[in-house]
């Protein structure tokens, strides 16, 4: 009998225990759901930040530290990405720059290409018109020396046809 109002005892005090364990468990879980949503919104501004990292760690709650710490985490990152973006910036103007310096380049080495064509063909045709009168030169020169042969040569011939 001892033994079993004992027992009964035990049990008791496991019952005890655990319903006071399942509330207390059931009050955590309330507790971590509330955590939970405060947390959604992390993103503090800078006075909200200067406010709370005035105040001791031990006065603040689990939202308002975790805040804290989410800017000091993020703040660094946020403004290195502003910097890389007015990098990238410009740098995109200074490429945008460089293509319009491209393209004018480009335009002007193919005016210039084809400025040298026709600069090219003119240059054949004046060597061509230079040995064309050279040769008319020459010629010239050539009825000027053998005068008197051209002369007796073209009379001949002019007699021989009548």
């Amino acid at each position: 009998r001892k033994h079993q109002e004992q027992m009964k005892k035990e049990m008791e005090t496991i019952l005890s225990r655990l319903k006071q364990s399942e509330e207390t468990n059931r009050h955590l879980r309330e507790r971590a759901g509330s955590i939970r949503r405060s947390l959604h919104d992390l993103e503090i501004t800078k006075e909200g930040y200067d406010n709370l990292s005035g105040l001791p760690e031990d006065q603040l709650s689990i939202p308002e530290y975790v805040s804290m710490r989410f800017y000091e985490v993020v703040q660094p990152l946020k403004n290195k990405i502003n910097d890389l973006h007015v990098k990238n910036e410009k740098q995109c103007e200074e490429i945008n720059g460089y293509k319009h310096q491209l393209k004018s380049l480009i335009e002007s080495y193919e005016e210039e290409r084809r400025c040298r064509s026709e600069l090219d063909t003119r240059c054949q045709r004046l060597t061509l018109q230079l040995s064309d009168t050279k040769q008319l030169i020459h010629q010239g020169d050539f009825r000027i020396e053998n005068y008197d042969k051209v002369k007796r040569y073209q009379i001949f011939w002019s007699c021989y046809y009548w």
